[in-house]
């Protein structure tokens, strides 16, 4: 029996664009980082990793508990 996946996008996919997927709970920064990390040996760079680990700095910075705003 052969085995496929179907995948459904909320936006156009265009003929050679990398289809991107989450291997733990994105809500949970500190969790998924940390899992990336720890099991797979990975630091993850693409757009949303930087975005959040940017906001989760300037929180820890300001004092601010990044806990309260499920990030």
């Amino acid at each position: 029996i052969d085995e496929y996946v179907i995948v459904r996008a909320i936006k156009d996919i265009v003929p050679g664009e990398e289809i991107l997927i989450n291997y733990v709970n994105p809500q949970l920064f500190d969790e998924r980082t940390y899992k990336l990390s720890s099991q797979w040996n990975f630091n993850c760079n693409c757009s949303l990793c930087v975005y959040e680990k940017t906001v989760f700095n300037l929180m820890n910075m300001y004092g601010v508990n990044p806990d309260k705003f499920n990030l």
